[in-house]
């Protein structure tokens, strides 16, 4: 049994896995879809790993202790829901240009999570109960179709290329969010949904309360399709860095997350 945040659950799913044992998670916060997913994001030799588990045999979710976490968590765990639509999209792309694999049913489970949550993305203990379905049905999305397709593209490429680089990586599903706002401008789908979302939940609020570097982002999205070898996704179908630079200093909705 697994009780806690990210790491906590990472290390009861591993352990159980290699135990061959059943796993029961209890998250106390909503920051990721991770509580829920056939993997686990390990830290080994200083790096963030992710290795191959099982999904847990039950999730239970307290709302009121999810309720009480850190408000950045709630924003974070907005973010990577977020994330799902343009994972889809990536994964699109990867179909059409490399021929790889594509599951309808898991890809439209995946979108319409980030639909359900959009209907009342309010921080109450109906929110929680939303925002915890929804990511709890996107690990139940990659276990069908045995892939992180549909709940990571190059938009957590990005963060795991921040993760690396940065002098201060911020949490996983802030960076993820922002990201995916930006790749959402690229892949040219979505980007007015993931800015409203975001509105009216305050994450651009919270997000420039304290901006992101903006040199440390374009390097991190020169990095980024390095992270995963083989896997295609926006970054993949072309050089972005230019059009990303622009993004980062003309869009009016993200120049402010971001200073020199």
């Amino acid at each position: 049994m697994g009780i806690g945040g990210g790491r906590a659950l990472d290390v009861a799913k591993y352990v159980a896995f290699l135990a061959r044992l059943p796993n029961i998670a209890l998250p106390t916060s909503l920051s990721n879809d991770g509580f829920c997913s056939p993997n686990a994001s390990l830290s080994i030799g200083g790096r963030k790993r992710t290795l191959p588990a099982a999904m847990p045999f039950g999730v239970i979710i307290d709302t009121d202790v999810c309720l009480a976490a850190p408000e950045q968590l709630w924003f974070s765990g907005v973010g990577d829901l977020a994330a799902k639509l343009t994972a889809v999209q990536d994964w699109k792309l990867a179909f059409h240009a490399t021929n790889e694999p594509f599951n309808d049913f898991a890809a439209l489970l995946s979108d319409a999570t980030v639909s359900q949550f959009m209907s009342r993305p309010v921080k109450d203990l109906e929110g929680i109960r939303l925002l915890g379905t929804s990511l709890m049905l996107n690990g139940i999305a990659m276990e069908v179709c045995n892939s992180s397709r549909p709940a990571s593209g190059s938009e957590h490429l990005i963060s795991h290329a921040l993760d690396r680089i940065s002098a201060r990586p911020r949490i996983h599903g802030l960076q993820v969010g922002v990201a995916t706002y930006i790749i959402s401008k690229l892949q040219g789908h979505n980007s007015d949904i993931i800015s409203q979302l975001f509105e009216e939940c305050g994450f651009w609020d919270a997000i420039k309360s304290d901006p992101f570097s903006r040199s440390e982002w374009l390097e991190a999205v020169r990095l980024a399709p390095s992270i995963k070898k083989g896997f295609y996704t926006v970054l993949s179908s072309r050089d972005c860095v230019e059009e990303i630079h622009s993004i980062l200093d003309d869009d009016s909705v993200v120049a402010s997350c971001f200073v020199a």
